[in-house]
This record gives C-alpha cells, sequence and structure tokens, in this order.
C-alpha cells in the first residue's frame, strides 16, 4: 500500500543519509518524488547530523563537478591515429567480432 511505501521510503531515506549517500534515486512516481524531496528537508531540519551530512555531500559533488567538468581532460593529438597500439586494437576488435551476428 501506498502508506507503508512512504514509511519504507522514510526509513530509507533516513538511513542513506547517515550511510553519507550523496546520490538518492526516487522511482517515477511524482507523488513518490515529492514525499521524498519532502522527507529530506524535514530529516535536516530536525537532525543537525543529516543536515550536516547533506551539506558534505553537496560539497563532494561540488569537488566533483570542478575536477571533471569544469576544465575537461586535453584531446590527445590527431597523430596517434593509425599508431601501433590502435592497429593492434582494431584487429582485435575485428577478431573479436567474426562471425558475430
Amino acid at each position: 500500500s501506498k502508506p507503508e511505501r512512504l514509511m519504507k521510503s522514510h526509513r530509507s531515506l533516513a538511513a542513506t543519509g547517515a550511510a553519507t549517500c550523496d546520490v538518492f534515486l526516487a522511482c517515477k512516481e511524482l507523488s513518490l518524488q515529492v514525499e521524498s524531496f519532502e522527507e529530506l528537508v524535514r530529516l535536516q531540519e530536525t537532525d543537525k547530523r543529516q543536515e550536516d551530512l547533506a551539506i558534505e555531500a553537496v560539497r563532494r559533488w561540488y569537488a566533483l563537478r570542478e575536477r571533471f567538468l569544469k576544465s575537461p581532460m586535453p584531446q590527445p593529438g590527431l597523430d596517434v591515429l593509425g599508431c601501433a597500439a590502435h592497429q593492434e586494437l582494431a584487429l582485435r576488435a575485428r577478431a573479436l567480432g567474426e562471425g558475430v551476428a
């Protein structure tokens, strides 16, 4: 039933927050997403530890974004195309793919 699912969801949210889970995926039901969000807010309002953990999770997300998205890794030059390593990889891929439909 819906009330049982919500209670289970609330317990899961509290447990994952305490486990320092940085991402919590909710199901496709909008009502459950809203209820989960509201429960996360309530947990942070009533439990200082949950609030501190959420703040730390946001800091980790920002650090990941800064590290991997703000300045993309430099791309190799086109001179690597056709090098021995690429030719070997192409041969291995062709051998593995033969007979596969």
